[in-house]
């Protein structure tokens, strides 16, 4: 896992978890999404990660990206 940049450029394909609305803090939202790779050698293509946004209690936003897919975070 690792954090996303702030510029990222994703599509979101599935909402998992969405508790943005309530003011929750821990993992507030989840999602798949693709990410498009230029590569050269192997040419473009879309990558599948799990996008998580995680609100601590001190407040602050931490928005990470995982290839870990099938994972899902349950309450």
């Amino acid at each position: 896992m690792s954090r996303m940049k702030d510029n990222a450029k994703f599509h979101v394909t599935k909402v998992l978890v969405d508790k943005t609305k309530k003011k929750a803090k821990g993992v507030v939202k989840e999602q798949h999404i693709t990410v498009e790779i230029k590569d050269k050698v192997k040419g473009d293509r879309r990558l599948k990660l799990r996008r998580i946004i995680f609100i601590p209690d001190e407040g602050k936003t931490y928005i990470y990206a995982t290839n870990n897919v099938h994972y899902q975070h349950h309450n």
